[in-house]
């Protein structure tokens, strides 16, 4: 059974899957209760334990007294998207979003979300920016899904964007509990992917999509997260974004353009995980599927895959000599 201390009334539920999270569990929390009282005053936190061994329970035991908690926990261990999915069968809020362990809100999140949502009734599905940071909370960058901002977008026309690749870090969307309707839960088979996955079922149950400008929100890369430790297992990656282009194949028929640019995206990744893990890539892969695109399709390419915004950062983290051990 769930422990609890939230409010009656729930406007936003957060999601927190948490697995040996002691290192910057605490700093998750805190950037939740440096929100505006006004807002927290209506939130619940659904922190998930995932059977960790490290000082986790602690520190959110410690945390009940300060954040309107719904704490669950469980024993299978290390599977976030079994976690995501537990703690969503919980979420009484109108509003639904997502903060890992080792992520963090900006502390104006939830007040221009709401100014955002307040102005736009017809929309279910927001996102924005984020900053990307070091282990040590060092700014290394920007994620900026490839949208225009500040007004509403029909979700079937964005779509197309957002199929190439993932441009939403986890912390960035708020979604409207109707969207669950369909699509209840992440997939527990695409760890690499399962957000990505995720967001593009949500929007295309959603009408309307709504980008903010600013970073609200900060996504933390780490040679410890489990993207990076996993991410030498190529075959495993390579059956993950051939279920992705199953589900692109659905919805755009023939010879649509996004098709080879997912191609060529999946190429792109496998190669950049190898390459991190001191393994060999495919360059040759990479020059044909860019000369399959065009000039005009490659430099679509290029801004609709954010690509700068995913290497940039990872140079920084090696430059900085980041290792497992820090």
């Amino acid at each position: 059974m769930p422990v609890s201390s939230r409010s009656p009334e729930v406007d936003f539920s957060v999601i927190m899957p948490v697995h040996q999270g002691e290192r910057y569990l605490e700093n998750a929390l805190q950037s939740i209760l440096d929100q505006s009282e006004i807002f927290r005053k209506s939130l619940e936190v659904i922190v998930v334990d995932d059977g960790s061994t490290d000082k986790s329970l602690h520190i959110i035991e410690k945390w009940k007294t300060k954040l309107p908690l719904v704490v669950l926990s469980r024993e299978e261990g290390s599977n976030w998207m079994s976690a995501t999915n537990e703690g969503l069968k919980f979420a009484r809020g109108t509003w639904i979003s997502f903060l890992h362990q080792d992520d963090r809100w900006d502390p104006h999140r939830l007040c221009r979300l709401k100014i955002a949502i307040d102005e736009n009734p017809h929309v279910h599905f927001f996102c924005h920016p984020v900053s990307i940071i070091s282990p040590s909370g060092k700014c290394y960058g920007k994620w900026t899904p490839p949208l225009p901002v500040e007004r509403a977008l029909e979700s079937a026309s964005i779509l197309e964007k957002l199929v190439t690749q993932n441009t939403m870090g986890i912390p960035a969307p708020c979604f409207h509990k109707t969207l669950l309707q369909r699509e209840k839960e992440l997939r527990e088979d695409l760890w690499f992917l399962a957000d990505w996955d995720f967001w593009l079922r949500l929007l295309s149950q959603s009408k309307n999509v709504y980008c903010l400008q600013k970073p609200l929100a900060s996504f933390r890369i780490h040679p410890d997260s489990q993207t990076m430790t996993r991410s030498n297992q190529e075959e495993d990656l390579r059956s993950q974004f051939h279920e992705i282009r199953k589900w692109v194949t659905r919805q755009f028929s023939g010879t649509h353009p996004r098709k080879q640019a997912s191609l060529l995206n999946t190429e792109l990744t496998i190669t950049l995980a190898n390459w991190s893990h001191g393994l060999q890539g495919y360059p040759w892969r990479l020059i044909l599927g860019f000369l399959k695109l065009g000039p005009v399709g490659a430099t679509r390419f290029i801004k609709e895959t954010c690509l700068g915004q995913r290497i940039w950062p990872r140079l920084k983290l090696r430059k900085d000599g980041f290792t497992h051990t820090d």
